[in-house]
């Protein structure tokens, strides 16, 4: 409850752009026919599953090798800086965001993923991520989702383009995300102790 009402705290009506308005490219990834097994070697190429998209937090363990002998596509690979959104799935796993901080080498992005890169000159990359990921745009992505039933829903790229967002300047964003990152910090280490105490107990 304290995440979400820090997370929402940046939520307001002044100064909304479109998301197409802020973004330099969109796209998908690619699925092909995969082993079944996780790569443990860098040197590998791989492609994520959506599972490696968590809120907040990008986890590149979650991933399927690529065939030798199938080409991988290069230009899906994922790099630091990319803003990952689950576009296909069960509903709670559709509009799931991610910014990718770090990550290994030869990982492919999945096709049921969007990669979005950021003007940079207008929005920071984690004040995007922020945005999307506060319990008022996570509403807004719920309504949007499209499909025949809970287990298999997609979020469209031309409604996911329409959402406007609050567009501070960027010394602003600046301040609005290391303040908020402390706040979860502090988030983070109280449950940390509240686990520890449990244990305990």
């Amino acid at each position: 409850t304290y995440r979400q009402s820090v997370l929402n705290s940046i939520v307001n009506d002044k100064n909304l752009n479109s998301i197409e308005s802020v973004i330099e490219k969109l796209d998908q990834g690619w699925s092909p026919k995969c082993l079944n097994e996780k790569s443990k070697n860098f040197n590998e190429w791989a492609v994520i599953k959506t599972s490696a998209v968590q809120f907040g937090r990008f986890n590149p363990d979650e991933n399927k090798i690529l065939p030798k002998n199938v080409p991988p596509k290069e230009q899906h690979e994922i790099l630091a800086g990319d803003i990952l959104i689950t576009r296909a799935g069960p509903r709670v796993r559709v509009g799931v965001c991610c910014l990718v901080k770090k990550t290994r080498r030869r990982l492919i992005n999945c096709d049921k993923v969007y990669r979005i890169k950021v003007r940079k000159e207008i929005i920071l990359p984690e004040f995007f991520e922020l945005i999307l990921n506060t319990p008022f745009y996570q509403d807004e992505i719920e309504v949007m989702k499209s499909g025949i039933s809970d287990s298999g829903l997609n979020l469209t790229k031309s409604k996911f383009l329409k959402i406007k967002i609050p567009l501070p300047p960027i010394e602003e964003q600046h301040r609005i995300v290391q303040e908020i990152e402390s706040r979860l910090s502090v988030a983070d280490k109280m449950e940390q102790s509240i686990q520890e105490s449990l244990q305990k107990a």
